[in-house]
């Protein structure tokens, strides 16, 4: 549905409705390139659009310059294949993957994000109704699940449970079929604290993908974010479950341009990415949140600085990184 209204009943706890923002149904545009399909965010009266900038300024050649022929190949294979792909090609996560939602709502307080005053605090499904639409998506066939979440990996803390619980249970039930999950968005706290687990679920073959996104390559800047990690842990950690299956496909989000970011913090980051070594990178200019805590932040990077940024990072993958994405292009 288009209906504003009619969205905004399928989301009760959200604080903010769909009908009350002014570009919720404004066009966007899809832009095409080596396989890849972009969403092109339309530029707003006072708030430019860089990635539409850079669809417009940059050649297609310097674009798939930075583009992973193999990954080219491999998604063409998938859009001409279906669902065949994911027997063919069994280390590819293909769009028609269904997910499996435990929780809504965020237990984290980022200092750029808005998830938790718009969707409200932890809310995990009951284990057993987590595990009842395992096993429906497994009769119907399915052999390829991502879990999701706003937090995935605080599953069950207001409910007296775990994503270690969690896992253990859904693996239980797979009752000798190969299934291989994709965890998005999990919280790189979480991978630091369950790596004993995690790496128990990528030798048996059940974590195929892991979605944990980074940030930022700089302490300073994390801790200015609100993420209450070193970024050599996550590194360490990353590393260490990477070498328990290579193939283990690793995604990331960054930041670039949160508020006193520096050229030296920026070119942290740009290492931390080579030294884990990204199978995706998305990358994010920063965004002035309404209420959120970085909104109120001194020291914003002027939009200039942050456009020079990205254009290196859209010019020169960094080392290791196999994709790098470009999302949202509007910046303050």
């Amino acid at each position: 549905t288009k209906d504003l209204d009619e969205i905004d009943r399928f989301f009760p706890d959200f604080s903010a409705c769909f009908r009350e923002l002014p570009d919720a149904n404004s066009f966007v545009s899809i832009g095409e390139a080596g396989g890849e399909r972009f969403v092109v965010p339309p530029e707003l009266p006072g708030r430019p659009n860089l990635l539409a900038r850079f669809w417009r300024d940059f050649s297609f050649g310097k674009f798939l310059d930075n583009w992973s022929f193999f990954d080219f190949k491999r998604d063409a294979l998938s859009v001409l294949l279906g669902n065949f792909a994911k027997r063919l090609i069994p280390h590819t996560m293909t769009s028609n993957v269904p997910m499996l939602r435990i929780a809504w709502g965020c237990t984290e307080k980022c200092a750029y994000c808005t998830i938790r005053i718009a969707i409200g605090p932890l809310k995990s499904k009951p284990l057993s109704a987590v595990v009842s639409e395992y096993e429906r998506l497994l009769r119907e066939g399915h052999r390829a699940v991502r879990v999701v979440a706003d937090n995935p990996g605080a599953y069950g803390l207001d409910i007296g449970s775990s994503l270690v619980e969690l896992m253990a249970a859904l693996a239980k039930h797979d009752k000798g079929r190969r299934v291989i999950w994709s965890i998005h968005d999990i919280h790189p706290r979480w991978v630091i604290e369950n790596q004993a687990t995690l790496r128990q679920h990528i030798l048996d073959g059940h974590i195929h993908e892991l979605d944990c996104s980074i940030q930022s390559g700089s302490d300073r800047i994390l801790k200015l974010m609100n993420r209450p990690y070193a970024i050599k842990e996550i590194t360490e950690a990353l590393r260490s479950l990477k070498e328990v299956n290579p193939r283990l496909r690793l995604v990331s989000d960054v930041i670039v341009g949160f508020p006193t970011e520096t050229e030296d913090d920026f070119q942290m980051t740009i290492d931390a990415l080579s030294r884990i070594g990204f199978d995706a990178v998305q990358v994010y200019p920063f965004t002035d949140r309404l209420n959120s805590i970085a909104s109120r932040m001194q020291g914003k990077v002027d939009r200039p600085t942050v456009e020079a940024r990205l254009k290196r990072l859209f010019l020169r993958r960094p080392a290791g990184v196999k994709y790098l994405r470009f999302d949202r292009g509007d910046v303050f």
